[in-house]
């Protein structure tokens, strides 16, 4: 899929305001392969409520206890948002500050998208992926 100009310029606005500490992490992050689904919602749907669930979700609920690898889902009115998470099992200490960075490029990039994933780091140190379809990964 090819990236717009638009999407662009939000990644590099995106990596200036870190940079220039607009926006703070305990630790800076390395976004690397993402990916935004090309169908959106309206910010006040059951639907886009539902992914900001998950989403946060995901940043409180994927840690050590959970080994780096976490499915959620969570539905409000009739609308369903499934979500993956993980983290380098070896790199446990840092996956909370990871997710949330993931979840703010997210939210970010993939604004009012059904859809989105990122992965963070040289190495995979987390990734997030938030959907209005069920996830592979976390068929049973």
């Amino acid at each position: 899929m090819a990236t717009s100009i638009l999407e662009k310029l939000a990644v590099a606005t995106f990596a200036v305001a870190l940079t220039m500490g607009m926006i703070s992490f305990a630790a800076a992050f390395n976004a690397g392969a993402y990916n935004c689904v090309d169908v959106t919602v309206l910010p006040d749907s059951d639907l886009y409520k539902a992914r900001h669930s998950v989403l946060d979700d995901m940043v409180g609920s994927t840690a050590p206890e959970s080994n780096g690898y976490y499915c959620t889902t969570s539905t409000v009115g009739g609308s369903v948002a499934f979500g993956h998470a993980t983290c380098d099992p070896s790199k446990l200490s840092e996956c909370n500050d990871c997710l949330k960075y993931a979840r703010e490029f997210l939210d970010h990039i993939c604004k009012y998208s059904i859809g989105g994933q990122v992965v963070v780091g040289d190495l995979l140190d987390c990734s997030m992926h938030f959907d209005a379809r069920p996830i592979s990964e976390c068929a049973t």
